[in-house]
């Protein structure tokens, strides 16, 4: 670990301080005194002019590195690259803290890559169901600047640090024009990691929702996800996050991020920690999403939940089982594109309680899979 006397330089550990809420309250001996609610003082001299200075600052990081709980080399790195989004991946393997398993190890490595390559496919694409063939040029440029850091106990933690980018400024002609910028060349760091906080937040929230729904241990539904598309969430997220949680999938973890403070502006969130339960969970949802996302024909029977009109439009979203011509079959719900007539059934069939049997093709509607019935009954007593 480089020395703090060597490496650290007051202003960037002022900058610092600033930037995780601490404040300058005066000075003593010539030296800022920091101060932290909960978290006492720090003495951090103005400039390296005296003989003990670097004592002083030695004694600040390693202090701060207690408080923050993490090992003194990664607060240094923090402190001397401001323009560093970092990210800190917590599994709990079934091992003394500060060991894994290896292949739950190799896994979570890998989880960790698929992460970041998702979320950059998703800067590059947009959002998608499931991500198919081979990525980009600037993917794996991106996928090149990510650097993994030293793991550490608590139980077992991986981090990973992304450069952020700044955008280029608007270039001006001999006039004064604005000049249109050249085609981007990478994608920014930034963006991307804030697109995979957003995501990792929304698969938890999703998580949630499915344990919700059955309290009593009814069948599993995992058409949740279906929602948070939009927001990141893939087939291939939430595969790369099972693989987080252990050989077996069933481990708890958690994930965090710590922003750049050379580039403010990003939204903080608080840790996103799923339990080994909600590993198991995303699994499945990756596995059905995929299905989901392939599935071209296919055909369900159940209860109407909901019925939605809108202008011409008609929806029904029918729960019950779901099965594509391959054989597989899921519990979940699905929304039917209808025509006026059957969703006056279908308003019949609600009402009595009468199930659906809908069989059709699925097609892509604001990035979510819906039914175009070629079929459409009304299963009567």
């Amino acid at each position: 670990m480089p020395e703090p006397t060597a490496s650290v330089d007051p202003a960037d550990l002022s900058e610092y301080l600033a930037s995780r809420g601490w404040r300058r309250e005066g000075s003593f001996r010539g030296a800022g005194v920091w101060e932290l609610e909960s978290s006492g003082r720090l003495l951090i001299p103005d400039h390296r002019e005296y003989q003990d200075d670097g004592e002083l600052l030695q004694a600040a990081v390693r202090k701060l590195a207690v408080y923050e709980e993490r090992p003194e080399q990664d607060l240094l790195l923090d402190i001397t690259e401001p323009m560093v989004d970092s990210q800190y991946f917590r599994t709990h393997p079934d091992t003394p803290s500060g060991t894994i398993p290896l292949l739950s190890g190799v896994r979570a490595v890998q989880g960790i890559q698929e992460l970041m390559k998702n979320a950059a496919r998703t800067v590059e694409d947009g959002p998608q169901m499931l991500f198919e063939g081979r990525r980009s040029g600037l993917v794996d440029r991106f996928l090149h600047q990510v650097t993994l850091g030293t793991a550490r106990p608590g139980s077992y933690v991986l981090t990973a640090r992304v450069p952020v980018a700044v955008p280029a400024p608007p270039q001006l002609s001999l006039w004064g024009e604005e000049q249109p910028q050249a085609e981007q060349r990478e994608l920014p760091g930034r963006a991307v990691l804030a697109q995979l906080s957003q995501a990792v937040a929304a698969a938890r929230t999703a998580a949630d929702q499915v344990l919700e729904r059955r309290p009593g241990g009814g069948p599993e539904r995992l058409d949740a996800f279906d929602n948070y598309v939009g927001q990141g969430v893939s087939a291939n997220l939430c595969k790369a996050l099972a693989d987080l949680g252990g050989h077996d999938r069933d481990r708890p973890f958690e994930i965090g991020f710590r922003w750049a403070r050379g580039l403010p502006g990003a939204e903080p969130r608080q840790p996103s920690a799923f339990t080994g339960r909600m590993a198991g969970i995303l699994f499945r949802a990756g596995d059905e999403l995929e299905q989901l996302a392939k599935s071209g024909h296919t055909r369900i029977t159940g209860e109407v939940e909901t019925l939605n009109m809108r202008g011409d439009e008609r929806r029904i979203k029918v729960v019950g089982e779901l099965r594509s011509r391959g054989g597989e079959s899921f519990h979940r719900a699905l929304w039917v594109i209808v025509s006026p007539g059957q969703y006056d059934r279908a308003i019949e069939a609600q009402r009595a309680g009468w199930r659906i049997d809908a069989e059709g093709r699925l097609v892509t509607v604001h990035r979510r899979r819906e039914m175009r019935p070629d079929r459409f009954d009304v299963l009567r007593p």
